[in-house]
Parts: C-alpha cells; structure tokens; sequence
C-alpha cells in the first residue's frame, strides 16, 4: 500500500510490516511470494483473462435467460457458453452475464487437460478440472478516498525490516558481462501493417527486446520500467523493441498507443519468436549485440542490476548507475 509518498508491504498472517519511502512512482518488486497474498495475482489474473477468453473463443453461443441468487440478492442474466481449445486444454466454458449492467456474475469452466511427462516419449496424463468462478460484488468506476491508500497498522502488528523469508532477499551473482548465450536466431516479426520483418534486420545495433502480451499481468507491471531502461540508454545508440504473444494483433498495438511508449511492436504468430530465442514464459527481456549475440536473456522480471550491467559494458560512455 502506498499514499504516494510512503509504502508499506503488510504480511497478514505473520502480522509483519515493513515502511520506507516511496522511490519514484512504481512499487517495491518483493521477490518473497506468501501463499496468503496470492489472492493479489488471482484477482490480476481474472480480468486480464476475460479479454483472452473473448478473443479464443470459438463456438460461442446464447443458451438461455437465467436469474441466480449470490450472497441474498437476485441478478437476472444471459447464459453464453463458448469452446476454448489452448495447446493441451480442452475447455468449455459457460458464463452468466448480468442482464442490465453486462457484468459477469458467474462463470463454470471445464477443463480437459492432456500432458506429457518426462522427456519427449516419456508418459501422458490427463485430468478433468471443473472450477466455478462467482462475483457477488462488482464495484465499478467507483471513486476511492484518499483514506484507503493510508495503512493503519493494527495492534498487534509489527514493524520490522524484511517481510520477504531469507532465501528471497538473496542477491544472484550477476552473470558474466558479455558471455555469449546464443547466436541470433532468424525470426520473422509481424508489423503494425502486416508486413513481415526479419529480427536480422536489425543486425548492428545494439537491441533490446521485451517478450510480452497484453494478458500477462506481469508482463503489463513490468513495461514502465522496461520503458526507463530504454529512455536512458537511446542516447547512446540502443534500439527498444517489443513483441507481443497477443492471439491476434489489434489489442497490443492499442495498449502500447495507449500507454505512449515510443517503441515498436510487433507480432508474434505461435509463440515463434518466444521459442526461437529459447524462452518458455513471459515477461522475457533479451538483449543482443550488434554482432547478433544474444548476450543476456531474463525471465524472473527481477533484472534490473543484471541487464545494467550488461548495458554499461555495451555502452562505456554512460556512467554506471
């Protein structure tokens, strides 16, 4: 929680609390995850879900009008169901959409889902998941006072140094300043027109790449200062690009309009250039040389000392921070 001018990071369940000043306008990364704050990242999760599932559906249908009952009040809906097929997971979702205001009160997913174990030829699995999503309150576009962003910390709280556990205030040794990791693979990028550009295009600058798509909360936390890295090393000849892993193209280049960041998108159809450049997960940031070595690839989003130092090996007229 933050008033803009303090923050403070509360552990509930072990009744901890640490507060410092704010630095900038972004909050603190804390690396220490509690089972009892991932709550935070579920709710981030459900609204940026709701925009994928609207794309990937398929089969989409009106079943019925249907009045259900949350929490003692009553709230008239459409039924849609809709057809989501991901890779391994087969899913069928069906939704209850308030009547009156479009708000999704209910929402029933069932999930056939088929994996592989092990190395390739190793064995398959498979399992159902049914999970039923309800959403009883729903305040929307409401004002919030002030007094909200102000923590108050209860009685029996403590002020202390850390919240996170000691493995999680462990610093990683930084890697090596230009080991080479992998050469630059041969990828073609969708632009904001359709027109297809290979990555060896950019073959002599200095490239840094941010591996994102507009339903991964990480990924959309993360671009502001992904956007401070590239606005304090343009001047000495970095090239800032990002490529989205969007199911279709619109929706990232209105987002990063949106959010005025002056670099470009680009398109990445099947995961090709998250797969070419050996990532498994976003966010994902890589740098490459102006040789097309791929000199430092994160995908933890904790890289910010790394890739500092890697960039002022790079560029040895900008001071080290």
């Amino acid at each position: 929680m933050s008033d803009g001018k303090t923050e403070w990071i509360y552990w509930v369940n072990a009744k901890r609390y640490v507060q410092h000043p704010m630095e900038g306008t972004r909050p603190t990364r804390y690396r220490g995850i509690f089972g009892d704050n991932q709550e935070l990242g579920y709710t981030w999760d459900i609204a940026t879900q709701l925009e994928s599932w609207a794309v990937d559906s398929r089969n989409a249908a009106y079943l019925r009008e249907e009045t259900i009952a949350l929490e003692g009040r009553n709230f008239p809906c459409y039924v849609v169901g809709a057809q989501l097929d991901n890779n391994n997971i087969s899913s069928t979702y069906t939704f209850w959409i308030e009547k009156e205001s479009h708000i999704f009160r209910k929402i029933v997913a069932h999930r056939n889902i088929h994996e592989l174990e092990g190395d390739p030829g190793g064995f398959h699995v498979s399992f159902v998941e049914d999970e039923t999503t309800t959403f009883p309150i729903f305040d929307l576009n409401s004002v919030t006072p002030d007094s909200v962003f102000q923590f108050v910390p209860p009685a029996e709280a403590k002020l202390v140094d850390h919240v996170e556990p000691e493995w999680a205030r462990r610093v990683p040794p930084l890697p090596e300043p230009f080991t080479k990791i992998s050469p630059e693979p041969d990828i073609q990028l969708t632009d904001s027109t359709g027109k297809i550009v290979p990555l060896r295009s950019y073959r002599g600058k200095p490239l840094l790449i941010d591996l994102w798509a507009t339903w991964c909360g990480p990924c959309l936390v993360s671009m502001p200062d992904f956007g401070k890295i590239a606005d304090e090393y343009r001047d000495y000849g970095l090239v800032t690009i990002s490529i989205d892993e969007d199911t279709e193209p619109q929706a990232p280049l209105d987002y990063v309009k949106r959010h005025g960041f002056g670099w470009t998108n680009y398109h990445d159809i099947h995961d090709a250039a998250l797969h070419a450049l050996q990532g498994n997960a976003i966010p994902m940031v890589v740098l490459i040389d102006k040789d097309g070595n791929v000199v430092f690839r994160d995908n933890t989003g904790d890289y910010d000392a790394a890739l500092h130092a890697q960039l002022t090996k790079m560029f040895p007229a900008k001071k080290a921070r």
